[in-house]
């Protein structure tokens, strides 16, 4: 008989360990090997056979490599404003059997026990997160937070921004509830807007995203919405689940009149994205590389004398390409957000904001620096970053 030690929490994030364990009271028969089925979206993906640990008798399959593959991310720029978010999380389960010789004839025995499904999502989290990741407020909990370690985000008046949130029954959501407030948090503007089609849980709507940014909302709302606005509140309004979730209170910051403002979106280590924006000075250059080849000078003429002209090269560029980077600035940040900024410079999806649409991007940098009041009384972030397709000359 198998019997299931350990499988994965409810939800599990699919870039740190995915462990199943399970036992046997057969592991004393010849040849024996535990067989791990892997089923991914309800579809069977692999089989998997494990000989019994020497001392325990048991068997641990980690299946994170795999499904870590069917999970994408969703950063597009539309006017939706309630999006899923499909690619960023998906259900999985095992089915356990198990192996071994009778009367000398190797005999495969399957589907004999079935773990929970659970469901990866697009999360990456450190070593002492994961460690307590059981207990966490994103996924699970009395109240559920938004998909972001930034506790209070800023914008400016007319940035894009949105809050992911992971839901498992997100046809109980009756409404967005989006409340402006003055300097002096008197509420001063309020609005709603009911989301669409929640109700098919075949599409993949446990994990979605709000555009909660001012120009997403001046869109929908009007253009006066956030006028003498210092902050403003986002709720989605479930009075059906047994969990609450979390108020988000947004800060509108005045962008710098003397500098071009950069926009950089990145995915976060719960499968969200965050912005984040570089408001000083910023500075473009542009790397190159070239290729050459060396030729002879000189050419025969109609003669057949060979002979040199000035306009003779030596040697020849076969290719050249430039990839262009930019250094930005931001303006001082907390404690809290120097923390938190580690994301953007570890995140392997980055995209900067240009115009109605996304550029990627790619950090340069591979040290960061905890800043701290104790230690520096005002702090600001310095990023480097190369955009993510190269530019080719012509080629000869």
């Amino acid at each position: 008989m198998l019997t299931l030690i350990q499988q994965p929490s409810q939800v599990t994030p699919a870039y740190n360990p995915i462990n199943f364990v399970v036992s046997s009271n057969n592991v004393a028969q010849p040849s024996f090997q535990f067989v791990f089925d892997l089923y991914i979206a309800g579809v069977f993906i692999s089989r998997h056979r494990l000989p019994p640990k020497t001392f325990t008798g048991v068997a641990r399959l980690d299946v994170s490599a795999i499904v870590k593959s069917y999970l994408t991310q969703d950063m597009v720029f539309s006017s939706t404003a309630f999006d899923r978010t499909p690619n960023s999380w998906t259900s999985l389960y095992i089915r356990f059997g198990e192996e071994y010789a009778v009367a000398g004839v190797l005999t495969t025995y399957i589907n004999l026990l079935d773990s929970a499904t659970c469901y990866a999502v697009n999360a990456s989290l450190e070593y002492l997160q994961f460690v307590n990741w059981s207990s966490n407020t994103f996924y699970q909990g009395t109240t559920r937070k938004f998909l972001t370690s930034n506790a209070t985000p800023n914008i400016l008046d007319n940035n894009k921004m949105w809050l992911h949130f992971y839901h498992e029954l997100p046809a109980n959501i009756t409404s967005i509830l989006i409340r402006v407030y003055n300097s002096f948090g008197t509420q001063i503007n309020s609005n709603s807007f009911v989301p669409t089609d929640l109700s098919n849980s075949t599409i993949g709507d446990r994990f979605l995203k709000i555009a909660v940014g001012t120009s997403q909302l001046k869109a929908l709302f009007g253009s006066t919405f956030f006028v003498n606005a210092s902050y403003y509140t986002v709720q989605a309004v479930d009075a059906t689940s047994s969990f609450s979730l979390e108020i988000k209170t947004i800060n509108i910051q005045e962008s710098n009149c003397k500098y071009e403002n950069v926009a950089l979106h990145f995915l976060n280590v719960y499968g969200g994205f965050d912005v984040f924006n570089f408001k000083l000075v910023s500075n473009k250059n542009s790397s190159i590389d070239r290729k050459k080849y060396n030729v002879m000078s000189g050419s025969f003429n109609s003669s057949n004398v060979y002979g040199y002209a000035s306009a003779d090269r030596s040697t020849q560029v076969m290719t050249s390409s430039n990839q262009d980077s930019l250094t930005v600035n931001s303006d001082w940040i907390t404690e809290a957000e120097s923390t938190w900024l580690k994301e953007l410079i570890t995140s392997p999806v980055v995209f900067m904001e240009v115009g109605s649409g996304l550029v990627p991007i790619s950090i340069s940098e591979t040290k960061y620096k905890f800043s701290k009041k104790v230690n520096e009384k005002i702090f600001n972030l310095q990023v480097t970053f190369d955009f993510g397709n190269e530019n080719f000359r012509q080629t000869y």
